[in-house]
């Protein structure tokens, strides 16, 4: 069975990995940003100011989720995009991990997991960034056994795009 429930940040996520590669997509980015906020489609500028750090992740930069990612979360937030909001937290706690702020990382996972988010795919992105916070308290035999479960399921299911996500979030950034 292929899933077929998304949301734009979970559609947008797995290709974040392929930006620097394309400038031309990351012009898009940029582009759709700036007609967001001239339109006032503030939700949307939101994602794509989340998309924006995540490439500045993905190319070793955490320090790209700063405070304008704090507010675009913020402003998923009060738009009530949940699904949205838990992702952009799930790739605001790779990002404090990486720069050492376990507590922040794992409050923001915290607040991920309580927003209740039912679509799979965001599921999934929460069960990976949680095994990755696992295996960098240490614990790496509780995060294999999260991972091996998360894509056991990933694989009954059909998603195309999870081992990518899987890669990404082990580490693994060549195409």
């Amino acid at each position: 069975m292929e899933v077929q429930e998304t949301w734009p940040l979970t559609e947008a996520f797995s290709e974040t990995f392929l930006f620097a590669r394309e400038p031309r997509k990351l012009n898009n980015v940029l582009n759709s940003l700036a007609t967001n906020e001239a339109i006032g489609a503030m939700g949307d500028a939101a994602l794509d100011r989340v998309m924006l750090a995540r490439v500045g992740f993905l190319e070793h930069h955490p320090d790209q989720f700063d405070s304008s990612v704090q507010s675009a979360i913020e402003e998923l937030k009060r738009e009530d995009r949940r699904a949205d909001e838990a992702e952009a937290r799930a790739m605001e706690a790779l990002a404090f991990q990486a720069v050492g702020k376990i507590k922040e990382a794992q409050e923001d996972l915290k607040q991920a997991d309580a927003l209740g988010v039912t679509d799979w795919l965001v599921a999934f992105r929460l069960s990976l960034t949680a095994a990755h916070l696992e295996a960098g308290s240490g614990n790496a035999s509780a995060a294999m056994l999260k991972l091996n479960t998360v894509m056991a399921d990933a694989k009954r299911r059909g998603c195309v795009v999870c081992e990518t996500e899987k890669r990404l979030e082990l580490g693994d950034r060549r195409n």
